[in-house]
């Protein structure tokens, strides 16, 4: 049975169609299809309840190890019928002198088949719908795993001690979906060279949460 053919029309259509109008797949010259985002780009995530962010205010962070102080995300769904953590976005600021932190990094671990223990709630988790349901991850500011994490990407380089007064600009990053936690993993912001000083950062994570 021969694929099936989907037709369509090099370059942009004229004149403008009116709202329900039928019109062909726009295609590139290589015949590619033209597309654009018609809802801002997490809108579909966020309206049916699947994104969430967690947020730590005022954390010391720890260096990558079993017991990890800052912003930690455990994935505590079953492995059948659980749910990946599909990273999006992360940002954070040092706020506190800490001169010996070199930099900031994002640690991943696996392994963790039970709740870490020794375990201090994150500051707020929220589905970005707000109002909707919780999510199936557990989002800490301190906990015990197994296993110690390592670093996976870095976040920020710290340059010097930070001032009483002035402004840290922090960082902001977006994984575009490229970091995945299925079930029984771990992801952790860490500190590089030692500790961020007491009550010295704040930071947050969003992630989606999608069928395994």
């Amino acid at each position: 049975m021969p694929d099936a053919v989907i037709g369509g029309v090099v370059g942009p259509q004229a004149p403008r169609a009116s709202d329900g109008s039928p019109l062909d797949i726009s295609l590139d010259p290589t015949g590619a299809a033209l597309v654009s985002e018609r809802q801002p780009r997490y809108f579909e995530l966020a309206w049916r309840k699947t994104l969430f962010t967690a947020y730590c205010l005022s954390q010391a962070i720890s260096v990558a190890g079993a017991a990890m102080v800052g912003l930690q995300l455990w994935n505590a769904s079953p492995v059948v019928g659980g749910v990946n953590l599909v990273l999006l976005k992360i940002g954070g600021l040092i706020k506190v002198s800490s001169a010996t932190t070199v930099a900031l990094a994002l640690a991943t671990g696996s392994g963790q088949v039970s709740a870490p223990t020794g375990q201090t709630a994150a500051t707020r988790v929220a589905n970005n719908f707000i109002g909707g349901p919780g999510p199936q991850a557990l989002a800490l500011a301190a906990g015990t795993f197994t296993n110690a994490p390592t670093a996976l990407v870095n976040l920020m380089h710290n340059t010097a001690a930070i001032a009483t007064t002035g402004e840290d600009p922090g960082f902001a990053l977006d994984f575009e979906g490229s970091i995945v936690l299925p079930p029984q993993t771990y992801c952790a912001i860490a500190a590089v060279g030692a500790a961020v000083a007491a009550a010295g950062a704040d930071a947050h994570l969003m992630w989606a949460e999608l069928p395994v």
